[in-house]
C-alpha cells in the first residue's frame, strides 16, 4: 500500500477555497435579488457560521498536511542505509 500523498491535501485545500469563492459569488448574486426577512433568517441560520466553518477546516487541512510531511520525512529518514 503507498502512502497518501501530502499533494493531494494540498489540492484539497486549493478546491475547498475555489469552492469557497465560487459560492461566495454566487450568493452574493442570489442575494441581490433575494431582498426579504426570508433571505436574512437563511444567513442567520444556515450562512452565518459557514466563513468560521470554512476557515477553520483550510486550517486543519493545513495542518493535517504538515504532519502527513513530518510523518512521511520521519518514515524516509528510517528507511535510508546507514
Amino acid at each position: 500500500m503507498n502512502p497518501p500523498r501530502s499533494g493531494a491535501f494540498h489540492d484539497a485545500e486549493n478546491q475547498l477555497r475555489r469552492d469557497w469563492l465560487s459560492f461566495t459569488a454566487v450568493w452574493q448574486r442570489t442575494a441581490e435579488h433575494w431582498k426579504d426577512a426570508r433571505r436574512r433568517q437563511f444567513e442567520t441560520e444556515y450562512l452565518a457560521e459557514l466563513p468560521g466553518a470554512m476557515s477553520h477546516t483550510a486550517a486543519e487541512i493545513v495542518r493535517f498536511r504538515e504532519t502527513l510531511q513530518k510523518a512521511l520525512r520521519a518514515l524516509s529518514d528510517d528507511e535510508t542505509p546507514a
